[in-house]
């Protein structure tokens, strides 16, 4: 984790245990979301939090990794759409429709 002009108070640099709340804030609180990881002996708990965080990807107990196989790519100021996958094919398409009166 590497935080950036972090309030000098804060439990993470005091010492202080930091409450599963307190991580959702503070990821959610950056202009960033590419991916995150979330690492726990309950994979069920994991879920939980990875869904409370704004990402394009979450991954429980692995690191963010990308599979050409599914769509990748993130949030807020973190890419412009998604790639791999059926759907980043589209991204790099331009969808147009055709009417033609009878």
């Amino acid at each position: 984790m590497v935080l950036d002009d972090a309030d000098v108070e804060a439990r993470l640099l005091t010492g202080g245990k930091p409450l599963p709340g307190d991580a959702v804030r503070l990821a959610n609180a950056t202009p960033y979301g590419l991916g995150l990881s979330v690492w726990t002996a309950d994979p069920g708990r994991g879920v939980a939090l990875a869904r409370r965080i704004t990402s394009g990807a979450a991954f429980v107990n692995a690191i963010v990794a990308s599979d050409p196989r599914l769509p990748f790519g993130g949030t807020k100021r973190s890419g412009h759409g998604r790639e791999p996958a059926a759907v980043g094919i589209r991204e790099f398409t331009n969808t147009r429709t055709y009417w033609v009166a009878a």
